[in-house]
């Protein structure tokens, strides 16, 4: 209040501002102006940074790529039914997987590239790429609707999640430690 009281008092008796005050005042604004800038080059130059660094880690492309098996074991069917086959980007088959999976659910190759994951009539079944180990991990999906025979690996493959019964059920890929997450 002190400083109202100042002004009115400046104003109604004509006399001169404090010249100092004056100066002290307009220089604490040009530091708290010269700071909001030299703020907002830091902010933009960290951004620059992060951006920089998770392009260079971060690459398309950069993730886990199958494992290539050499040619397939198997003679690569071209006409219906195909049954389950790995595709060059320009859609060509490149391998073909061994055994009949043509009435297999939610098939899905895992993370490594090494094993495929099925659904066969409600059970959750894996074999690898080149036809060997097939096994069931799990047996008997009651489920209807749109949890009806669906999958899917963890991203690091380590583990299966899958419907069974009405609730969502987690198992270690080998199928061991099979438990209820709902």
């Amino acid at each position: 209040m002190l400083e109202l009281r100042e002004v009115f008092d400046m104003v109604t008796k004509q006399t001169e501002p404090d010249l100092d005050s004056w100066k002290q005042q307009e220089e604490k604004q040009r530091r708290a102006s010269r700071n909001r800038k030299v703020g907002a080059v830091i902010v933009a130059a960290a951004a620059v940074f992060v951006i920089g660094v998770f392009a260079l880690f971060v690459r398309p492309g950069s993730g886990p790529t199958p494992v290539d098996h050499g040619p397939s074991p198997v003679p690569i069917v071209t006409t219906p039914p195909m049954g389950v086959q790995f595709l060059s980007l320009d859609g060509s088959p490149v391998r073909q997987i061994p055994g009949n999976h043509d009435g297999d659910d939610s098939v899905q190759l895992s993370p490594d590239g090494t094993t495929l994951m099925y659904m066969n009539n409600g059970s959750v079944d894996t074999v690898n790429v080149d036809g060997t180990n097939d096994r069931v991990l799990q047996n008997g999906n009651t489920n209807t609707g749109d949890a009806v025979n669906h999958a899917a690996w963890s991203p690091d493959g380590s583990q299966i999640a899958y419907a069974f019964s009405g609730d969502i059920w987690v198992m270690n890929a080998d199928g061991s430690d099979q438990h209820a997450i709902t």
